[in-house]
């Protein structure tokens, strides 16, 4: 992880430490060097799968067609910043669910509040309601999905920080972003006193959706 850390990239691995996997997990978009693939709690090994050369993936493959995955073959599936680069993004989905086992867990992070990252392209933003609904019809049950890194005032910052030179960066990651995210408690409190709507989940970052295969 370059220094300074983002702060949208710090909130997305603090919820992936929340998740625990167990057993053999496949990691669709991702490559051998994820660090994220780490962060997990519980006992597992991680395959990963992508279009990216045989060097940096286990197994080579587009995800935008039916996998080249026997069905039942997973006990677990991630896909971190994934599904926002694929247009056939339900289908994946489908994937995910028919070659994973009974009983497993699937794992999907996607950002929201974030510019354009073409990585070849970049089709899709999904709300909650989305993630809910795609994973339930595909059959997933226990659907859990968590706002990351929220606020008006976090948000800002993170798409600001992006744009820094390194030495402003350092500057902006120790002094504005601490100031970020106070703003943002103050501003949800003074948004009650006033009557307004507003919390800071209402401006996600990110999504981390976690779902049971049943």
């Amino acid at each position: 992880m370059a220094f300074p850390p983002s702060l949208g990239r710090i909130a997305e691995n603090e919820a992936i430490r929340n998740v625990t996997l167990h057993g053999s997990v496949i990691d669709l978009g991702g490559g051998k060097d994820s660090g994220y693939q780490k962060l997990f709690l519980g006992e597992y090994t991680m395959t990963s799968a992508n279009l990216d050369g045989h060097e940096t993936t286990d197994i080579h493959c587009d995800l935008e067609e039916p996998l080249p995955i026997a069905d039942s073959t997973y006990d677990g599936v991630v896909m971190v910043n994934t599904l926002e680069h694929i247009y056939h993004c339900h289908e994946l989905v489908a994937e995910s669910f028919r070659i994973s086992k009974q009983g497993s867990d699937v794992v999907i992070v996607v950002p929201f509040l974030f510019p354009v990252h073409p990585s070849p392209r970049d089709y899709w933003r999904f709300t909650e309601d989305t993630l809910t609904k795609m994973l339930a019809d595909t059959g997933y049950t226990n659907v859990q999905v968590t706002p990351i890194a929220t606020g008006v005032f976090v948000n800002r910052f993170i798409l600001l920080e992006r744009l820094m030179p390194q030495p402003v960066r350092v500057a902006m990651f120790y002094v504005c972003a601490p100031l970020a995210r106070l703003a943002d408690a103050l501003f949800e409190r003074l948004s009650k006193t006033l009557g307004k709507q507003y919390t800071a989940g209402m401006y996600p970052g990110a999504y981390i959706a976690v779902a049971k295969k049943a």
